[in-house]
C-alpha cells in the first residue's frame, strides 16, 4: 500500500510539472493522479481538443522510486538522500522550471520544519526560488513556515535569504501574508516574530489593502493586540 500510495504521489508530481502553471487551477486540491488526469482530459476535450495530450504521462520505475523517496528523504530530515536526487536532477532548484512543480523541495522542507534542510536548500537556490507559491494555495515556502510550525528559526532562514516574501500573500487571500497567516493558523509566537520583521507599510490603512485591518482584526479575536504594540 505504502510503495502505490508513493507511485501515485510521484505520477501526480509529474501530471503538474507536464501541464503547467497556468493549468494548475484545474487540479487545485487534487490527490489522486487518476483524478487530475480526468479532470485535465474533461477540460481540453470540451475547450480545445486539439491541445490535449493523448495519454497521461507515464513514469519509469526508477524515476517513480526516485520521486518518492525524495519527498520521503525530505519529510524524515534526510538531507543525504534529498540532496542525491537534487544532485541528480538539479533542474528541481531552477526557479522557471519550479515554477511548474506541485511544490518545491524547500515547500516541503519549510513545512515540515527541517531546519537543516532548509538552510541546505537556501545555500543552493536563488533569491527568486523563495518567491515561488505552490499550486495548492499559493503559498511561499516561508508562508509554509508561517502556518505550519512555531518554528521561527526557519522563517528566520527564509527571510534572511530574500525579503521579498514576507509581503507575498497566498493566491486566495489578498490579506494573507505570512505575519497574518501565522496568527490566523493560531502560532502566536511565529506571528509576533513575523510582524516584527515585516515592514510597517505592509499594515498601513491608508494604502488601500486588507492586511492591515484584518490583522487587527485576527490579533483582538486572539487577544494579541497588547502584544503586538511591543514591537513597534
Amino acid at each position: 500500500m505504502e510503495k502505490k500510495q508513493c507511485c501515485t504521489a510521484a505520477a501526480l508530481h509529474v501530471i503538474r510539472i507536464s501541464c503547467g502553471r497556468p493549468n494548475h487551477s484545474h487540479i487545485k486540491g487534487v490527490s489522486k493522479a487518476k483524478d487530475a488526469w480526468d479532470i485535465l482530459y474533461e477540460t481540453y476535450n470540451n475547450n480545445a481538443p486539439a491541445s490535449a495530450p493523448a495519454s497521461p504521462p507515464e513514469l519509469t520505475e526508477v524515476e517513480e522510486l526516485e520521486m518518492s523517496n525524495m519527498l520521503k528523504a525530505i519529510a524524515e530530515n534526510n538531507w543525504l538522500a534529498a540532496k542525491a536526487f537534487i544532485d541528480r536532477y538539479p533542474q528541481v532548484l531552477d526557479v522557471d522550471f519550479a515554477k511548474s512543480m506541485g511544490e518545491t523541495p524547500l515547500h516541503v522542507a519549510a513545512k515540515f520544519g527541517h531546519l537543516g534542510i532548509v538552510e541546505e536548500l537556501v545555500r543552493l537556490a536563488p533569491e527568486e526560488y523563495l518567491e515561488i507559491r505552490d499550486a495548492y494555495w499559493g503559498n511561499t515556502p516561508l508562508a509554509m513556515a508561517a502556518s505550519h510550525s512555531e518554528l521561527i528559526p526557519v522563517a528566520a532562514c527564509l527571510i534572511s535569504k530574500n525579503k521579498k516574501p514576507l509581503e507575498i500573500p497566498t493566491d486566495n487571500n489578498a490579506w494573507e501574508i505570512p505575519a497574518n497567516s501565522a496568527f490566523y493558523s493560531g502560532r502566536k509566537k511565529m506571528g509576533r516574530y513575523l510582524y516584527s520583521v515585516t515592514p510597517w507599510e505592509v499594515f498601513r490603512p491608508d494604502n488601500g489593502s486588507t492586511v492591515g485591518p484584518l490583522f487587527l482584526q485576527i490579533c483582538l479575536k486572539l487577544g494579541e493586540l497588547g502584544s503586538i504594540t511591543t514591537f513597534r
